[in-house]
């Protein structure tokens, strides 16, 4: 399998403040009060959603890559009921089923070849409960600026804990023909010009890439949204939020 650049998650609490979001931490909570627990968080990151669900009193367990991302999410769980294990989605056993098995923040995208995504799916078939659910999301590269490609551009810039500022840039290549981005950002101190760099490689897949994939897989769609307030997918909605279970 091919490896997977992991340098944008070199500095978790970067990456913490510059995604940080909870637009879709509502969705997931009324996700997991349907299905109950415990609760499958791939490409978990710092536990952006899994520690808010632990803190509900789900059981969480989280998988991901990168270790330093992993390190800094054990720090913010604390005793909470969340564990935190370096694992590939690709290629992991857990000999154990969930109600609930989620990959959000985009990490989908990250699975560039066929071979990747279908070995994700088969991952998710051994782990998924019977009448469980599998909730991942990835761009609409119709309208997503990501899908596209632009010189070296500022990209934002926030203030860390210590009051410091972080101005970001970031320099795209898009290829159409696979739908596939490379990336780089630069991270710079504002007060002493310390730079941090990070890349990587997104696929924009096309939602019938994706449910040709899953079906594959042994897996169906029961809704597909637009957004993380369930509106309807449609070519201006940001994104594709596939909610899959087993086939019958």
């Amino acid at each position: 399998m091919r490896d997977i650049d992991l340098s944008e998650y070199d500095r978790p609490d970067l990456y913490d403040l510059e995604n940080g979001t909870d637009q879709d931490l509502d969705f997931f909570l009324a996700q997991a009060r349907q299905t109950g627990g415990p609760v499958l968080d791939i490409a978990c990151g710092t536990g952006r959603i899994g520690i808010p669900l632990a803190r509900e009193g789900y059981q969480v367990t989280g998988v991901d890559l990168s270790e330093p991302m992993l390190v800094h999410g054990r720090g913010l769980a604390g005793e909470l009921p969340i564990s935190f294990l370096k694992a590939d989605c690709r290629d992991f056993d857990l000999r154990t089923r969930f109600p609930l098995v989620f990959m959000t923040g985009h990490g989908f995208q990250n699975l560039i070849r066929d071979e990747d995504q279908a070995a994700l799916f088969g991952c998710v078939r051994r782990h998924l409960a019977p009448g469980g659910r599998f909730v991942f999301e990835t761009r609409n590269r119709d309208i997503s600026p990501l899908a596209s490609s632009c010189d070296r551009k500022a990209y934002r810039s926030y203030r860390m804990p210590n009051g410091e500022w972080i101005d970001c840039s970031i320099k795209q290549d898009y290829d159409r023909k696979t739908s596939c981005l490379h990336y780089r950002i630069w991270r710079e101190n504002r007060r002493s010009g310390e730079v941090w760099q990070g890349s990587g490689l997104l696929r924009f897949p096309s939602e019938g890439e994706i449910r040709l994939g899953l079906k594959a897989a042994g897996l169906e769609v029961v809704s597909c949204y637009g957004d993380w307030g369930c509106e309807a997918a449609s070519r201006t909605a940001p994104e594709r939020i596939f909610v899959c279970q087993l086939m019958a």
